[in-house]
């Protein structure tokens, strides 16, 4: 995954963080690549994690972490400039994304870094 951190500040900055907030990165849905959640969501799962040890998803991480958040009782917000999907490095060129996922090697990382800089 390529990112660009000052972007996804930017949108952080608008998040009230007293808010326990989960930020879906594909519309309605929740991949791995870049997940974000409020300073409020992470405090409570600290906190509460052990709510989260039985009858969860388990088809991988993301989809763990997306179930404890819902059990845990956290708002869900959805934002599609969060994650892009796609393997090629000429799509990060002005593109308005946060994050252009999937790159498997050096080389289209470092082409789409170059184009998102």
């Amino acid at each position: 995954t390529v990112w660009v951190p000052q972007r996804l500040r930017d949108y952080i900055g608008r998040s009230d963080a007293s808010v326990r907030l989960v930020v879906r990165n594909q519309g309605g849905g929740y991949l791995g690549p870049l997940e974000v959640f409020s300073v409020a969501a992470v405090w409570d799962f600290a906190n509460r994690h052990r709510v989260c040890m039985t009858d969860l998803d388990t088809t991988g991480e993301d989809g763990w972490v997306s179930s404890c958040m819902f059990k845990l009782g956290a708002t869900f917000q959805s934002e599609r400039s969060l994650l892009k999907s796609g393997n090629d490095p000429g799509s990060c060129r002005s593109s308005p994304f946060i994050a252009h996922h999937p790159f498997k090697n050096v080389l289209a990382q470092r082409s789409c870094y170059d184009a998102l800089r």
